[in-house]
């Protein structure tokens, strides 16, 4: 499980079903069978909080009680057929040991708090609006959780290489031929060869001998396929890139 989409919640249930196992008494003269249910079902809500809180050490150490879900709901296994305390004490015996690793894993767990409001409701539609292809939609993705939290350098580098990946696939699948015309003869040595290869595979754009990305919008300038104001504000993003990819004192804010 990726550990960045545990909520707060899932936590806490990992602590309250340890809570209430670790307390469970058999109400009274509820028979048999019920009770082993209830107390298997118990354990596993707690397994399944323990998976979704991404607390590995804890999953590996709460790996023992697995087993004890079937012995309970297996009339004839000896543990079944044994009285109510004995069932619970058995439980209660291996969870000890899960709750001191559970415990352990959780004081060096550092929790980091996600602004939902960091990201413009524009900036989310956008993968509303728009057919973005799976690249896309992980770049946009990233770029939207490094503003909630707060990783605004990371942020601005993650949407360059949004809006970038978005130019080079429409050129790719739209203008790759008037792209590739301009890009051989626009640019040649002094012997008259040309610098660059045409683009034939996808990911020509960023082999050894890639075009880079100034020389892409350049190109992109050059034979028309962007206007003078779109490629001087796409090569001001990508300065900005420059900018905050790099050791420096640049101090990126949320609002840019």
């Amino acid at each position: 499980m990726d550990i960045s989409e545990v909520t707060f919640q899932s936590v806490l249930r990992v602590g309250w079903f340890a809570h209430a196992i670790q307390a469970y008494e058999n109400p009274g003269e509820v028979k048999l069978g019920y009770h082993n249910k209830k107390l298997a079902d118990a354990i596993r809500e707690w397994l399944d909080s323990i998976d979704e809180s991404g607390l590995s050490r804890t999953q590996v150490a709460a790996g023992s009680l697995a087993p004890l879900i079937s012995v309970l709901l297996n009339k004839t296994s000896i543990l079944a057929s044994a009285d109510s305390a004995r069932c619970v004490s058995t439980v209660q015996g291996r969870l000890a040991p899960i709750l001191d690793v559970l415990f352990d894993e959780a004081s060096s767990t550092l929790a980091v708090v996600v602004d939902d409001t960091a990201a413009s409701s524009r900036l989310r539609k956008l993968a509303e609006d728009y057919s973005l292809t799976e690249p896309q939609a992980m770049l946009h993705a990233e770029a939207c959780r490094c503003l909630e939290l707060r990783l605004y350098r990371s942020a601005v580098v993650m949407m360059w290489n949004l809006v970038f990946e978005c130019v080079r696939r429409w050129v790719f699948d739209n203008k790759l031929s008037d792209f590739n015309k301009e890009l051989v003869s626009g640019y040649t040595r002094k012997n008259g060869q040309a610098v660059y290869e045409q683009i034939v595979n996808y990911s020509d754009f960023w082999d050894s001998q890639s075009v880079g990305e100034r020389i892409t919008l350049d190109t992109c300038e050059r034979c028309k396929l962007i206007g003078v104001k779109l490629h001087h504000r796409l090569v001001g993003l990508l300065n900005d890139r420059n900018d905050h990819a790099h050791s420096n004192y640049t101090e990126p804010e949320r609002e840019r």
